[in-house]
């Protein structure tokens, strides 16, 4: 039995690399898991690969609606839901939110290159529309960002200081960190 057992999820971009690790870790630890993928050939992979343990659903990310139906059909299939992964890549060129920290998240990936994983937890709720910020039980947004150095005078550019994390040895990872007033955070990391 997982440490999740019993649990629900929904992974946008799930069909490959970040996004199809934390599917297969998701599995591994008894979670159910919906998938928004954008690719046909990755949602077939999806089902043979994972069967009824996994929904796919085709969307894409950075489309509303899109999002709406996949936490639709997840909460169909499975009844609730109680983390939603949202990944993307730099490619993305649409504004998904501006965090309280005043920064465009989009902007931040545009500038840093990278590819963002943010984590909600709904701590169980079944969801028609998203839960309201009261609702929210965690959020942390990760970036896995192209070279540090240059993600961190960006930022300053924007009146924003990280604080730091460890800073690991050649072939880890250095990670710093940032807190906006509502609790969540943002973690920029790069691996080596």
């Amino acid at each position: 039995m997982g440490w999740l057992e019993g649990q629900v999820a929904l992974v946008t971009g799930g069909g490959s690399g970040i996004g199809r690790g934390i599917v297969a870790r998701f599995l591994v630890e008894g979670v159910r898991v919906g998938v928004l993928e954008r690719v046909p050939e990755r949602i077939e992979q999806l089902q043979a690969a994972f069967g009824e343990y996994v929904v796919p659903v085709q969307g894409d990310v950075t489309r509303l609606e899109d999002n709406k139906r996949g936490v639709e059909q997840t909460v169909r299939a499975f009844g609730q839901l109680d983390i939603f992964v949202l990944g993307f890549t730099h490619k993305l060129r649409q504004h998904i939110e501006r965090s309280a920290l005043g920064v465009p998240l989009d902007v931040v990936l545009l500038d840093l290159g990278g590819t963002a994983v943010e984590l909600i937890s709904y701590t169980g709720a079944t969801v028609a529309p998203s839960p309201t910020g009261e609702q929210l039980g965690y959020r942390m947004m990760a970036l896995e960002v192209e070279d540090m150095d240059k993600a961190l005078a960006y930022l300053r550019t924007k009146g924003i200081e990280p604080s730091w994390g460890p800073r690991v040895t050649e072939g880890q990872y250095a990670r710093a960190e940032i807190r906006d007033p509502h609790g969540h955070r943002i973690e920029l990391r790069q691996w080596f």
